[in-house]
């Protein structure tokens, strides 16, 4: 990166931020450590269920082994999806370079905007 000749609006950290949650990033590690999490408990009630011998509680374990898969296949999906990009980086500059390309059209709603308050 080259050393521009202003200071910067915002820090590296931060850009870098932005461009996580941009393509999706951002999330994606919570979601998969509870994804593993929900693993670990289906293995927990599975290890339960050889060890129970009373029907009715083996029951339980298996409703509750069957909403653990139902999350299981949800945070799939969301993990899917976060690491799909919302909108391409370029897609992203182009609208903001567009808006700001025509100063006009700012300025027009904010007069706009303040000469419609009483």
């Amino acid at each position: 990166m080259l050393k521009g000749h202003h200071e910067a609006l915002i820090s590296y950290e931060t850009l870098m931020k932005i461009q996580d949650r941009i393509n999706g990033k951002a999330r994606t590690p919570t979601r998969k450590a509870e994804l593993a999490k929900v693993n670990q408990q289906v293995e927990q009630f599975l290890d339960r269920i050889a060890d129970a011998t009373v029907p009715s509680v083996i029951a339980a374990y298996e409703a509750r082994i069957k909403k653990l898969e139902d999350r299981k296949i949800v945070l799939m999906e969301n993990v899917a999806k976060a690491e799909r990009p919302v909108r391409s980086f370029d897609e992203t500059v182009r609208t903001a370079l567009d808006f700001l390309a025509s100063p006009w059209k700012l300025w027009a709603s904010i007069v706009w905007k303040t000469s419609i308050q009483p």
